[in-house]
């Protein structure tokens, strides 16, 4: 019994030591070798005349995309809307506005086929403030976005009005419930691009 237990400790023993042999070896190794890749990024020109050690510090720049703007940017453009320029600025609105990103573009797709079936001008694809006689008229579509995201996040999201049924009662109150199917349907369609 007493030579199993040492033959088990001298095994774990020896087997520690070679990983520790290994690990050493192979550190060496690697800050011994001169194929590295030596990176130095300055903010701005180095205010000394001696160039700096070399370094084994890397620098870099991580950047991301939303993915919801390109979501926007595809269903935009397999519509050849004239609002995919705008895909950012949509999101960025929603965002300030809290809507889902989905209600302005979905909205404009059930009131003006995104932006093809306009008053002449207007800006407007989203039928904001055009009832009887009255069109109310953007200087262009960065105008339009601004106003309709915001007049929907304080009037109707503000208010407790959020999915598409409820905002329907007060954005369109004579449709008989089809308005508010087309809206979520291409919702739908939107998060398909995800």
């Amino acid at each position: 019994m007493g030579k199993r237990i040492a033959f088990i400790a001298g095994y774990f023993i020896s087997s520690f030591l070679v990983f520790i042999i290994l690990t050493a070896a192979l550190l060496t190794t690697l800050f011994s070798s001169n194929s590295l890749h030596k990176t130095i990024i300055y903010a701005e020109k180095p205010k000394y005349q001696a160039l700096p050690e070399e370094t084994r510090e890397i620098n870099g720049m991580i950047t991301t995309s939303d993915s919801r703007i390109t979501a926007l940017e595809e269903f935009f453009a397999r519509y050849d809307s004239p609002l995919k320029p705008y895909a950012e600025l949509i999101v960025t609105e929603a965002d300030k506005h809290g809507l889902d990103y989905r209600l302005v573009p979905a909205i404009a797709m059930k009131e003006s086929t995104l932006c093809h079936k306009i008053p002449k001008h207007s800006h407007n694809c989203w039928g904001y403030g055009i009832y009887g006689g009255k069109t109310t008229y953007f200087t262009d579509y960065p105008e339009a976005i601004t106003t309709v995201s915001k007049g929907l996040g304080e009037r109707y999201v503000g208010i407790g009005l959020v999915s598409p049924e409820e905002i329907m009662k007060k954005y369109n109150p004579v449709s008989n419930g089809s308005w508010a199917e087309t809206v979520n349907f291409v919702m739908g369609q939107i998060s398909t691009h995800l």
